[in-house]
């Protein structure tokens, strides 16, 4: 990664700085020369070995290196910082960042000691350094600036902070880390008391040396919570300035949600208890009145407090009492905005379900009289056009007893909802929706069999297929309503896209799209939860010609269209979704995870290295992002704990690894080679012991259904979710086909090929070697973390390594080796069950059932393609190396036993015949989709209805929305999805079977 160019000084004649800008180097070198030698200045020296290091030449790159390497010798101070930049510049591409620790890093440190006046100087290389994420030398600067300029308060909290930064890291020896830690911790605890001193004798001027703000106050939380003992924390914050409700009087509440936070961590709850309550108390003038403070009418204080109260009830009665108290005093106050009335009106709901129906158990009472459902109606009447209405009921509705939740749902709601009018009326039947979907996801409710939810009571079944005639039963109502109406057209403009996703995952959960096979990984109902399916795309895509850009929708149908295999459509949607890169590492696994498996030639082209690679190439260049010197120009202290730590995530991310995964596994499949592929900078970093980050965010994805059930997301995905696990075997797979696919350029001519033969093979049974154990490493992690065929795929290749191992070292002159005829039988029977279960996506019914399923089996299909070309390239270095043993040796003594080359010869048929069938599958539904009125023939499979488990009221509603034009609007979709099956199958196509 190639770094920034610096700018020359200023001073330097127009002709060098001209040829420095257009890089004409050799003109840099002779021009620089001349005047190093006119005016014997150490700059143009230096200029001139940066120049050298850009010609190309091997001698001339490592001159600067050595040139540096004799600076730090010498004990030669370079005299100014550009110098240091130039050399930092031309040391960048050659050296690796270790390079700048070892040399640039200490040169900084000198050039400051020398100039220990020149601030300016000094901050410029203290950046460079943590940019570099040189803490050694970082400390030693900001250690320098704080004693050079006492009264700078900064200079003093870079000096404590980059300190404590140094205690924490790798970098620091390991017998000092304890001396370091202490040392910040001795200094912030110092400034804190010299503040407090300050604070107590009412001094208008702070200190300098003391601490001073909010964010120096939260530094001193933070070095104080990290230490193995509590106690120094818990005693700081009885004091005046860490105390959590003075600085809350001061208007400052991150403290206070910071030390609520770390005592639940500890399970301080008697504490815990006694501060929210404190905070909670606590007063303030509003309108010439003293009333509750708002500052602290916190969503999450109020749960901390009740979550301790629920604790310290157990041995204090008077909880209760202090609660309801509190509570009755914030809910008095009558200037509140909105906000907070729904903090106060969730709040009661939870007293109301952590304290019960005081006196009188739950499930003695008739559900109308149940505080708890009495609270959460209040609550929905209030809050019912918030878009966060349900996802703030929804875990308080999972607890409810199963009659509570039958009048909920089946009667009051419903009363409420034919009572009101106009918007009311839509958002209370919406959410009435909502809440029964959601009671169709919890498995059973406090002794009562969840078949007792099934009927509403008025004689009507509720399932999946009720709950999507009700949604587009009052989609399509709001479609037909006065758009000319205000409240009608805010109605269509909230409620639209809502009822089309409720329908939608209705239609998928009716289709049992989430019972995935056990083996296969696949939608195991076939005909009906394909059609469901496909219902469930048109209903989405109807709704998004209205919204374009509503998320949920989009997200669905990225997950709906990769498991359907028109990876095409997937990308235009995804690409609607207009990813931002900053957010990459979180979303981009939502579309790329396993996209190499589904459409080869999309991972073979340039999106991932556009969207993906490209965003952490930029963030990475440096080992520190360029805001966290921001950050110390801020004095930002919590921003500069926080971002070495998402900066050291994002570098080991397995989104990262993802990115060369899929484009190196999609180029081998097409027979493809470009970009930095293994070699890339990035992974050169990752190692076994590296543990991989995992940040994915699926919180635009709907997710109705109770905690009871897998959420929506995953029922969705074509497989689980990344993993450190599976990103390391994913990374040494490739490796795998890396070392033993690899081919010398044809320039490559090495004066002893014998030798260099000889070489290379030890090599590659070392790192086979290696391999064996680190497959075997990462397969023992969960079985979950892996589709089956996943799984079956890298246990291949783990026996593959060791089969391999084995082949080469049972030559005829050593005895036999006996693990190898149970390796070989493995390996056959590995191949077999990945086309068993490949085949089991296969289907003689109708061409469109047929082509959904070969097309929901892509990736089992992409794993026998591997794993067939895994066994081939080892029977191959096999069957070669045998070859060039005989060559060299007549003899026949140092060649491979008979049987050996028999059941190599044999696999190697298997895996030709492996890769036969499963180009068959592909070829022949290329054909089928080829055929003309293939569009047609989807158009029906969805239009028609099936003889038998249909619903006749779905298919009408259904038809209602999807064919209010006529089967125009369906007929424009299945030609888009046909294109796209058609588009990924000529990718498919593409791919190298041999």
């Amino acid at each position: 990664m190639a770094s920034q160019q610096p700018q020359l000084r200023s001073g330097v004649d127009l002709q060098l700085q001209s040829a420095f800008s257009e890089g004409n180097w050799s003109a840099v070198v002779r021009l620089a020369d001349k005047r190093a030698r006119t005016l014997k200045d150490q700059y143009y020296e230096i200029v001139k070995i940066a120049a050298e290091a850009q010609l190309g030449a091997p001698v001339d790159k490592s001159s600067v290196v050595s040139y540096v390497q004799k600076l730090l010798k010498d004990g030669t101070t370079v005299k100014d910082v550009e110098s240091l930049e130039l050399l930092e510049w031309a040391c960048h591409d050659i050296m690796p960042e270790s390079f700048f620790l070892e040399a640039i890093g200490p040169l900084r440190v000198r050039l400051v000691k020398s100039q220990p006046r020149d601030k300016i100087t000094a901050i410029d290389c203290l950046e460079s350094c943590l940019l570099h994420w040189d803490l050694s030398s970082a400390q030693q600067i900001a250690a320098l600036i704080d004693r050079t300029f006492p009264q700078e308060h900064r200079f003093f909290f870079w000096n404590i902070v980059t300190t404590y930064l140094f205690s924490r890291s790798d970098q620091c020896p390991a017998d000092k880390r304890k001396l370091y830690r202490e040392l910040s911790t001795k200094q912030i605890q110092k400034a804190a008391q010299v503040a407090e001193q300050a604070i107590e004798a009412k001094e208008h001027n702070l200190p300098v040396r003391g601490i001073q703000s909010e964010e120096e106050i939260l530094l001193l939380f933070d070095m104080l919570a990290s230490r193995d003992d509590p106690t120094e924390l818990k005693q700081a914050l009885k004091g005046p300035l860490l105390n959590p409700i003075k600085e809350l009087r001061l208007g400052r509440k991150e403290v206070l949600l910071r030390t609520l936070d770390f005592l639940k961590e500890k399970e301080e709850w008697e504490t815990l208890y006694t501060i929210a309550k404190d905070a909670l108390s606590e007063k303030e003038e509003r309108d010439y009145q003293v009333l509750p403070s708002l500052l602290a009418c916190d969503w999450r204080i109020w749960q901390h407090f009740m979550e301790a109260a629920t604790h310290v009830m157990l041995s204090d009665i008077q909880v209760i009492e202090d609660v309801t108290s509190l509570f009755a005093s914030h809910s008095k106050a009558t200037d509140q905005k909105p906000v907070y009335v729904r903090t106060l009106a969730l709040v009661s709901v939870l007293i109301s379900f952590e304290f019960g129906d005081i006196g009188q158990p739950a499930m003695t009472l008739k559900p109308a009289d149940s505080r708890r459902v009495l609270k959460l109606v209040n609550f929905i009447e209030q809050q019912y056009s918030s878009p966060a209405c349900f996802e703030d009921i929804k875990r308080f509705v999972e607890r409810l007893s199963t009659p509570e939740l039958k009048y909920l749902a089946y009667e009051r709601l419903p009363e409420i909802a034919d009572e009101a009018e106009g918007y009311k009326s839509v958002a209370l039947r919406v959410l009435t929706l909502k809440i029964r979907y959601l009671i169709q996801t919890i498995p059973q409710g406090d002794g009562f069999l969840q078949d007792d939810l099934k009927n509403d009571g008025h004689g009507r079944n509720i399932d999946w297929a009720t709950i999507a005639v009700d949604s587009l039963s009052l989609y399509r109502k709001l479609e037909d309503v006065d758009a000319g109406d205000e409240e009608n057209e805010r109605a269509r403009q909230d409620f639209l896209p809502e009822l089309a996703v409720l329908s939608a995952v209705s239609l998928l959960r009716k289709g049992a799209f989430e019972k995935r096979d056990a083996l296969v990984g696949q939608a195991s109902g076939q005909s009906t939860g394909f059609r469901d399916l496909l219902t469930a795309a048109t209903i989405l895509e109807h709704q998004l010609q209205k919204t374009p850009k509503h998320s949920g929708i989009l997200f669905l149908l990225v997950r709906i269209y990769l498991g359907i295999g028109c990876a095409r459509r997937a990308g235009e949607v995804w690409s609607s979704l207009d990813v931002k890169r900053t957010i990459v590492d979180s979303l981009a696994p939502i579309f790329f995870d396993r996209i190499s498996g589904i459409a080869p030639d999309v991972a073979s082209g340039p999106l991932l290295a556009s969207s993906v690679q490209s965003h952490y190439l930029n963030s990475l260049r440096l080992r520190m992002p360029r805001r966290l010197a921001d950050a110390f120009d801020c004095e930002s202290y919590s921003s500069i704990l926080q971002i070495p730590e998402n900066t050291g995530k994002l570098r080991t991310s397995c989104t990262m690894a993802m990115g060369y995964v899929e484009e190196l596994r999609a180029q081998r499949a097409m027979g493809l080679r470009r970009g930095e592929g293994l070699n890339a900078l990035l992974l050169g970093e990752i190692t076994d012991e590296t543990e991989l980050s995992v940040r994915i965010d699926y919180g635009s994805f709907p997710n109705l259904g109770s905690s009871f059930q897998p959420p929506l997301h995953e029922v969705l995905s074509v497989g689980p979710r990344l993993s450190n696990n599976r990103s390391h075997l994913s990374l040494l797979a490739e490796q795998y086909f890396s070392l033993l696919t690899f081919k010398a350029p044809t320039a490559y001519k090495p004066s002893n090929p014998a030798l260099a033969s000889t070489a290379d093979h030890t090599l590659i049974i070392e790192s086979l070697s290696r391999l064996a154990n680190s497959f075997n490493r990462f397969l023992r992690g969960p079985k979950t973390e892996l589709l089956p065929h996943e799984r079956i795929y890298y246990n291949l290749l783990s026996v593959l390594s060791s089969l391999t191992l084995d082949a080469v070292n049972s030559i005829r002159s050593r005895p036999v080796i006996e693990s190898l005829p149970a390796l070989v039988a493995s390996v056959t029977d590995s191949l077999e069950l990945l086309l068993d279960l490949a085949a089991a996506g296969q289907s003689d019914a109708s061409a469109s059932e047929s082509i959904l399923g070969t097309l929901t089996s892509l990736i089992p299909i992409s794993y026998v393609r591997d794993a067939a070309s895994a066994v081939r390239a080892a029977t191959s270095y096999v069957q070669g190396y045998h070859d060039r043993q005989t060559a060299r040796d007549r003899s026949g003594e140092t060649g491979l036993r008979k049987e050996v080359l028999a059941d190599i010869k044999k696999l190697d048929g298997s895996a030709k015949e492996a890769l036969k069938e499963a180009q068959g599958w592909i070829a022949s539904s290329r054909r089928d989709v080829a055929k003309a009125g293939f569009v047609q023939q989807l158009a029906r499979f969805v239009n028609e209805v099936p003889e038998e488990g249909s619903d006749e009221k779905l298919e009408e509603v259904v038809k209602k929305v999807i064919r209010r034009e006529g089967d125009g609007e369906v007929n424009i979709w299945a030609k888009r999805v046909v294109d796209g099956w058609r588009n990924n199958l000529d990718g498919w196509m593409q791919v190298k079977w041999e």
